[in-house]
């Protein structure tokens, strides 16, 4: 009896299923979790990103241009032998992570960029961005031209207004 593309695909992945099992598994999933946040747009963001860094066991990171908060929390349900002690009534964020989005069984890249203490936040914040009043805006990234920064909109209203004053003047 042949069997179809479909039919071997289907026994492909049922043989992978149980080769990744939970077996021996040192529980990465259930040491830590992390919080999506939005990205600092004002002065308040950067002050609340910088109070959560000073905090032991916590780190800021963006992935994918998306900011989240890790806070290292074990799991009062993980066993000692690193299993689900309420495993039948799990939260549902634990009963829908697959064995397919296991941080062991998969080559998924680390985050983007990571802090884990304010010094880096304040390294990179300084390097990339810079405050606008009370608003937070991305440093114009240099020209590939000249190698320097283009000029911001601060430095263009300026321009035009000298501009219109050397007119007006003449």
């Amino acid at each position: 009896m042949a069997l179809t593309a479909r039919t071997r695909k289907t026994k492909r992945k049922k043989a992978l299923a149980r080769a990744l099992t939970c077996d021996g598994c040192p529980a990465l999933c259930c040491h830590y979790i992390a919080v999506a946040t939005h990205t600092p747009l004002e002065r308040l963001d950067y002050e609340l990103m910088r109070w959560y860094l000073v905090h032991s066991g916590i780190a800021v990171y963006i992935d994918e241009g998306e900011w989240h908060v890790y806070v290292e929390a074990r799991c009062r349900h993980l066993s000692s032998t690193n299993r689900c002690s309420i495993y039948s009534r799990r939260p549902a964020i634990c009963s829908e992570y697959g064995i397919h989005e296991c941080e062991r069984h998969t080559d998924e890249a680390d985050p983007d960029i990571t802090f884990d203490t304010l010094e880096e936040f304040e390294r990179y914040f300084r390097k990339n961005f810079r405050f606008w009043g009370d608003r937070i805006v991305r440093k114009a990234k240099p020209s590939k031209k000249t190698g320097r920064r283009r000029k911001g909109p601060v430095a263009s209203k300026r321009r035009k207004r000298a501009t219109a004053a050397r007119k007006a003047r003449s």
